[in-house]
């Protein structure tokens, strides 16, 4: 038990210093969402393909993001006192374009806001399905790991340490429905999952076009920080017209 104990520990400890670090330097970070016109409830939109374009080359993509399970999303390493482009397409969701504003020392530190607001028909359902497995479910080997929980999963593989589906689509990987850094699995998959992890589970993303990734791996921890919808009232970014 006490390994078990101290195997959580620094887990969580990791994930707790990849979520900090960028707090040191100004960032772009939003939520993707849609917003009920009558009761103005605001639900947020997880795996949303995310593209931030300059302004004065509409034509080339800088970066690509995915939204989290609750929404969020972060771009990191540019300035953020240019103008962006920021494009926006989510499962069962058409296209929308949105122009940032320039920060012009208006945010001292921590993230500029980049939220997005996207118009959907009011019968809108995500249509994303989630397959859901505990490591009970798997199997009953002895000390299995995260990385070996993963490989005995349908459909998947690992090659290099990138999680990838059997036809060779990429795959993303977030902790308690959060994005974490590319890196992390190498860091992650040897850690046991007996004590450690209440499930895995997987998004399959395959089917909707335009979509950054084929699928999301989502690692679900006995304990820590779930991501879960912000408590205040989101304003978005203003819609782009060329």
């Amino acid at each position: 038990m006490r390994k078990i104990t101290i195997s959580l520990a620094l887990l969580i400890f990791v994930l707790t210093t990849w979520t900090t670090y960028a707090q040191n330097s100004i960032f772009f970070a939003g939520h993707v969402y849609i917003e009920d016109d009558n009761t103005g409830k605001q639900t947020m939109i997880p795996f949303a393909t995310v593209r931030f374009y300059d302004v004065n080359n509409p034509s080339k993509t800088l970066a690509t993001r995915i939204s989290a399970l609750d929404g969020s999303f972060d771009l990191k390493g540019f300035s953020t006192d240019n103008t962006y482009i920021v494009k926006v397409k989510a499962p069962g969701i058409e296209e929308q374009s949105f122009i940032t504003r320039p920060n012009n020392g208006r945010v001292k530190s921590g993230n500029l806001s980049t939220h997005t607001r996207l118009q959907v028909d009011k019968n809108y359902n995500n249509p994303v399905k989630k397959q859901s497995f505990s490591p009970e479910s798997i199997s009953g080997e002895k000390n299995m790991t995260i990385e070996r929980m993963i490989q005995k999963l349908p459909n998947l593989e690992i090659v290099d340490n990138d999680i990838m589906t059997k036809n060779g689509g990429s795959v993303r990987l977030m902790i308690n429905g959060m994005n974490i850094d590319g890196s992390a699995f190498a860091k992650l998959k040897g850690y046991p999952v007996a004590g450690v992890v209440r499930s895995i589970d997987y998004y399959d993303l395959s089917c909707f076009d335009d979509s950054a990734y084929d699928g999301v791996v989502n690692i679900r921890l006995l304990k820590g920080k779930e991501a879960i919808a912000p408590d205040y009232k989101l304003i978005s970014l203003k819609p782009y017209k060329k």
